[in-house]
């Protein structure tokens, strides 16, 4: 949402390659003339992949002091020092292939700061959050002045608060309530709390399949969850916590549901939620 609110400035065009937009170049080691293109990135089929270096990026009781865009140089360009042609990408051309990247997700943080000037966290507080009045959500832990539910891992047990550095692809921290503000920008036609987040035809495109020849189910950095249902929306996990949303635009309703353990499975509980919120 915050890149798609720079592309409804006009600031880059969805098949642009990225490396127009950014201070270091971003190429498949093996694919070199292919460029990789915000088109190819927010559907998850750029070819970067999720190499050994990000497990040595987790901060337990602070936020990463590492500079998000330090840490992509160093791992996507050669000679940086976390990069590894063979683990940091896939073995396909860009564009040619669907594989979920959380390094993918990080990049696309870090070119809303490439294009807009100010750091990821500070520009969605400011352009998201603040305006849609999502006062218990922040990226850095050192935002956040409320209590956060303690993550629970399911082989350790109680862990640490923590972050990582390359954090915009999910060190999030929000309550269901808060999201709600935003989710409700799918189902208003971008708008949300009297704010246009969003063009209409920018949320339009961001749930309609963009690599149909790849997978008919993905979007613009958002999926079609469950097809029954026409819910799209996003899920995952993270040390001591699952996540599952999604919604119905022609319903104009959606489910969101938290979990602060690692084994917990919430697509049942999300269904059956979102079967009675439409039937009432």
């Amino acid at each position: 949402v915050a890149l798609l609110s720079l592309y409804d400035e006009g600031r880059f065009q969805l098949d642009d390659d990225v490396n127009n937009y950014l201070p270091f170049s971003v190429r498949s080691p093996d694919y070199s003339n292919t460029p990789v293109t915000f088109r190819m990135l927010l559907p998850h089929s750029s070819g970067i992949a999720d190499g050994a270096a990000l497990d040595d990026e987790y901060h337990y009781g602070q936020d990463s002091p590492k500079p998000l865009g330090e840490f992509l140089e160093a791992y996507l360009v050669p000679g940086g020092g976390d990069y590894d042609a063979s683990d940091n990408f896939h073995s396909f051309a860009p564009g040619t292939k669907y594989e979920y990247s959380n390094v993918g997700s990080a990049l696309a943080g870090f070119l809303v700061e490439a294009s807009s000037g100010q750091p990821f966290d500070e520009y969605c507080c400011q352009r998201l959050f603040v305006p849609l009045g999502m006062t218990r959500t922040a990226w850095r832990l050192q935002n956040i002045n409320s209590t956060i539910v303690q993550p629970i891992d399911a082989r350790d047990g109680v862990i640490d608060h923590y972050t990582f550095t390359d954090y915009p692809n999910g060190a999030l921290r929000t309550t269901p309530r808060d999201l709600f503000q935003l989710y409700k920008i799918f189902i208003d036609q971008g708008r949300s709390n009297g704010q246009q987040i969003l063009a209409r035809g920018t949320v339009a495109e961001m749930v309609r399949p963009q690599i149909p020849q790849l997978d008919n189910e993905v979007g613009l950095h958002i999926f079609l969850m469950n097809s029954e249902r026409e819910l799209w929306g996003h899920d995952g996990g993270e040390q001591g916590v699952v996540t599952y949303t999604g919604f119905n635009v022609t319903q104009q309703t959606g489910v969101i549901v938290f979990s602060n353990y690692s084994d917990a499975d919430l697509e049942g509980i999300a269904l059956a939620t979102y079967d009675y919120s439409v039937e009432e």
